[in-house]
């Protein structure tokens, strides 16, 4: 296994091989910057668990998710990257197919580029959507 240390300005990049990781320290703990092939672009806190939950790139997809199928990226994960669930999708949503932002301020919250909608900490599902364009 060949590994070296990379930086480019607070931004840290291992090569192991093939497998290229980004740390970025403004993320604390995160140990997983991709999981199953997706970028993690947020991870956030899952209050009284270690676990997160995290936001892959939309831009960035996995090799096996084409642009125009969707694309299940909210995830919450435990600390040593295990997938506990993946959030459901807006049905309503033709434009991305995917999420592009989360937030966790006493409710976890997904935005897409015409929704917000509240997920279930423990499960991803959908609690409450509203329409925003």
């Amino acid at each position: 296994m060949v590994t070296a240390t990379l930086r480019w300005g607070n931004v840290e990049r291992e090569r192991c091989n093939r497998v290229i990781l980004w740390i970025v320290p403004d993320l604390p703990g995160d140990q997983y910057s991709t999981i199953e092939g997706g970028f993690v672009i947020t991870r956030l806190p899952v209050p009284g668990s270690r676990d997160s939950v995290v936001l892959l790139d939309p831009d960035r997809r996995p090799d096996d998710v084409l642009p125009w199928h969707p694309f299940r990226n909210v995830l919450r994960v435990t600390p040593v990257g295990d997938v506990l669930w993946r959030a459901e999708l807006v049905p309503g949503e033709a434009t991305a197919k995917c999420w592009t932002g989360i937030t966790w301020d006493g409710e976890l919250i997904a935005t897409t580029y015409s929704y917000e909608c509240e997920l279930a900490g423990d499960t991803g599902r959908i609690v409450r959507t509203t329409f925003t364009k």
